[in-house]
């Protein structure tokens, strides 16, 4: 696909001729074939694709969570493949947020606690942490003050639990945002709640999303739209919801 932020040296993400493929049985299966896109600073893009395309790998590449066959990504200058695991961790601690569509979470701990880890992980007082996890779980529709603290994380549906993790991904305030499926479990009225937010923090912090999804009409929601198919990338234009 041509796109000239690819080639903007500037660009805020860059992916760049990225390949991925996984054995099965003795059977090689190619899911990205030369996949090439550039992203800015503070813009919304969608991975459109059916299921199978490749999409939850390709975010899980551009969050270092695995290494790609060949090919590479850049965010802000740096290139993922030259860092050492402790810097790949600092960097996804500090700049990424990452909201997988099927999320884990601790049964041990409170759902705000869930989602304040990643600021506890890295120093932050307790109070300001939860504070900061409670806000973010009301802004989700999650409740608030006391009947949050009640919430039990058995009692949680799938639909909840992916807006546990959409928080999780946000609390450390990413410049980059990768989150798979976000609204796959929700009404309609709450997915529209959630695409909202998204693009609030878009516009008002300057957050850089990049949302995968198998619904063209979730897909409508970013500023531009990547389709993925087959292992290959292409560029359409905007939808409309």
């Amino acid at each position: 696909m041509e796109d000239g932020a690819t080639n903007d040296e500037r660009a805020f993400l860059r992916v760049e001729n990225l390949h991925k493929r996984f054995r099965h049985g003795g059977r090689e299966r190619s899911v990205l074939r030369g996949v090439t896109f550039g992203v800015s600073s503070g813009s919304f893009v969608s991975l459109l694709g059916p299921s199978g395309a490749g999409k939850t790998t390709l975010l899980r590449l551009v969050a270092g969570l695995e290494p790609a066959d060949a090919g590479g990504v850049v965010l802000e200058g740096r290139r993922l493949g030259a860092l050492g695991a402790e810097d790949l961790a600092r960097l996804r601690r500090e700049r990424v947020g990452y909201a997988p569509q099927f999320p884990e979470v601790l049964g041990a701990l409170s759902p705000a606690e869930n989602v304040a880890l990643p600021l506890l992980i890295a120093g932050e007082r307790r109070a300001a942490a939860l504070e900061r996890a409670e806000a973010l779980l009301a802004a989700l529709g999650l409740g608030a003050g006391a009947e949050l603290r009640g919430l039990e994380l058995s009692g949680l549906s799938g639909g909840e639990r992916q807006r546990l993790s959409l928080a999780r991904a946000l609390v450390h305030r990413p410049r980059l945002l990768l989150v798979d499926e976000p609204t796959a479990s929700l009404g309609s009225v709450e997915a529209e709640g959630v695409l909202e937010l998204l693009r609030d923090l878009q516009r008002r912090e300057g957050l850089s999303i990049l949302l995968a999804t198998i619904n063209p009409r979730v897909a409508a929601h970013a500023e531009r739209i990547l389709r993925l198919k087959d292992g290959l990338l292409s560029e359409g234009a905007p939808l409309h919801a």
